[in-house]
């Protein structure tokens, strides 16, 4: 009997195993649906325009049931064979089934400007993918200007162009700068603008092209202002145009003050005539500081010249003062003419402290206008 029974249920449970396991190999692999790509911004605000040299700012949604294998971005040519390319095979966006992409892709200064095509593609650990595309505008990059400084000769970054008489070499602004450009520089354009009320009124346009040097790089320019802009003295819109040969310009607007006040160029303060001594702005106790300049009042004539000294302390500095006008004796340019070479020579008293002092030269004209330039100095032991 128990044998009868056995081989009964051997062949029973052999067929139940041998079921069993057949189900479990037919069941099918889990679908995954293909990844899935938003494309929410193509360039700043999504305006689809991105300036060559600079970055291109990209925003998408990214989806895939199966995570994220790789991410690509494909840059090309409407019409030619300037290519970008850029693959994220690891960090933040990958083995995630869902993810912001947010990037900021280099844009070689060398693109050629025209139409692009866009290409975004995610791929999933199972090997699907998709992609989203759009249109690309690349604007070249046009010349790009750095360090620039303008005003008056020896400050030359104050923003002052000193205006004078017909004919005065010293009626100048002052330009400084270096230019950066793909293609070579065609032109370089000043224009000065009358500002308030009577804008539009004195418009002025001068070519400064002759004043760049295409092989440095280096602008340096002293322009010369119109002898018309003396009578309309004031605040002045500047701006500055730089073009290429490929007509890409680059602007920079400002503001620049004409003035006919008195003005120092070239000026000196130091312990000496050497060359290291004229501007090293400091002088011994008990001996002389070297001050020398060239002092220009090209409207009216001067008046007066007044130099200051004051110890850089918060009670009862120590001052040192100078005047030279008529009544002390000084009979340069204040005796009858509009401009002065001054170069004095200013005893320190023996019982000067030593340390930081505030140092200023005050230029009046006959009409009170006046020029101050303040500088520091160090007084020092001999």
């Amino acid at each position: 009997m128990k044998a009868t029974r056995l081989n009964f249920l051997l062949p029973l449970c052999l067929g139940f195993i041998i079921s069993f396991t057949s189900c479990k190999k037919d069941d099918p692999e889990p679908k995954y649906s293909v990844p899935k790509v938003d494309l929410t911004e193509v360039g700043a605000n999504n305006g689809k325009t991105v300036i060559a040299g600079s970055d291109l700012h990209l925003e998408a949604q990214l989806t895939a049931e199966a995570l994220i294998q790789k991410v690509d971005v494909e840059i090309h040519q409407q019409e030619g064979s300037f290519e970008i390319k850029k693959s994220y095979t690891e960090g933040k966006y990958i083995g995630v089934k869902s993810t912001e992409f947010h990037e900021h892709l280099d844009i070689p200064e060398d693109a050629p400007g025209g139409v692009y095509h866009l290409h975004l593609t995610v791929y999933d650990k199972k090997g699907q993918s998709s992609t989203a595309e759009s249109e690309l505008t690349v604007r070249g990059r046009g010349p790009v200007v750095n360090n620039l400084k303008y005003g008056s000769k020896d400050v030359r970054d104050d923003g002052i162009a000193n205006v004078g008489l017909e004919g005065i070499a010293n009626s100048k602004l002052y330009i400084s700068g270096e230019i950066t450009s793909v293609a070579k520089v065609k032109s370089v354009v000043l224009r000065l603008d009358q500002k308030g009320d009577q804008v539009g009124s004195l418009v002025k346009d001068i070519d400064i092209t002759d004043q760049f040097d295409a092989a440095t790089g280096k602008l340096n320019a002293g322009v010369s202002i119109p002898w018309d802009m003396r009578r309309h003295p004031g605040t002045y819109n500047m701006k500055i145009t730089v073009a290429d040969e490929n007509a890409l310009v680059t602007e920079i607007n400002s503001e620049v003050e004409v003035s006919i006040n008195p003005f120092i160029e070239n000026f000196e303060l130091g312990s000496g005539h050497d060359a290291g001594d004229r501007i090293n702005r400091i002088a011994y106790i008990g001996k002389d500081v070297h001050i020398q300049g060239d002092i220009y009042c090209l409207v009216n004539r001067l008046s007066s010249i007044r130099i200051e000294i004051v110890q850089d302390v918060a009670a009862n500095p120590r001052i040192l003062t100078k005047i030279y006008d008529t009544e002390t004796g000084y009979f340069g340019a204040i005796g009858g003419t509009r401009n002065d070479h001054f170069h004095q020579h200013i005893d320190i008293p023996a019982d000067m402290p030593e340390g930081k002092y505030n140092f200023s030269i005050l230029v009046t004209d006959r009409q009170g206008l006046r020029y101050e330039r303040k500088l520091n100095l160090q007084l020092k032991k001999p």
